[in-house]
């Protein structure tokens, strides 16, 4: 859809160059200052638009870089194109049949985003894979994990999980207490801010803009703790 989008504005504004140049070279041909100005202005406006349509197409198609909490249109692109492969169990690793398991012990990786390799495009290179080739093979290391997860979910996974584990290696996450906290009248992070309204539509489908807004409010953010 979003391709879709893309190729039919840029077939637009391609249309509407010819149709200025037609215009210009055919129909209003007589020199003066306001044909100056205005030939000047378009060619400001459309090296603008076709910069933008640029910017557009190197965020959407190279600027893939994710973000534990998924706000950036970048971040869930990139959870589209890499979150996978999941195993039968849904989990971002292999599959661990019973008699896979049989005779080795059992080490269970459990976490939220940082577990399930956030920015590792190749699930391999997700810290529980490592540790499992560096083990050797008289030990299974499964990945139980999942973005976004806190203590409660996790726990909840493991009681799930149609294993018993030898060890357990538990990633924490300073977030991870915000539900504890909530249930016990705490006060917490607020949420993230939302774009004006005006700004909304643009910053919601545009990945340039999507890019620029949460910039800016990082950069504020760090500033302000400063």
């Amino acid at each position: 859809m979003y391709s879709t989008v893309m190729l039919f504005l840029f077939l637009l504004v391609v249309l509407l160059t010819g149709g200025i140049v037609y215009v210009f070279r055919n129909v209003w041909t007589q020199a003066s200052p306001l044909r100056n100005h205005a030939i000047n202005a378009l060619l400001i406006l459309f090296v603008l638009v076709y910069l933008g349509l640029a910017l557009e197409v190197y965020f959407y198609r190279f600027a893939i870089i994710p973000e534990g909490f998924r706000v950036t249109l970048s971040s869930r692109r990139w959870f589209v194109l890499y979150g996978g492969p999941q195993n039968s169990m849904g989990f971002r690793d292999d599959e661990h049949p019973p008699d896979a398991l049989a005779g080795r012990n059992i080490l269970f990786a459990v976490g939220d985003s940082f577990t399930r390799g956030s920015g590792l495009p190749d699930y391999r290179d997700i810290y529980s894979h490592v540790l499992g080739r560096m083990l050797g093979d008289s030990w299974r290391v499964i990945n139980i994990s999942w973005g976004g997860w806190d203590t409660v979910d996790e726990y909840e996974a493991l009681k799930a999980y149609p294993a018993t584990p030898d060890v357990i290696v538990l990633q924490y996450y300073i977030n991870d207490i915000v539900r504890a906290a909530e249930h016990h009248g705490l006060p917490t992070s607020p949420p993230f801010p939302r774009p004006p309204r005006l700004l909304g539509p643009l910053v919601n489908h545009s990945y340039f803009a999507n890019k620029v807004f949460w910039s800016v409010r990082q950069a504020r953010l760090k500033f302000a703790d400063v």
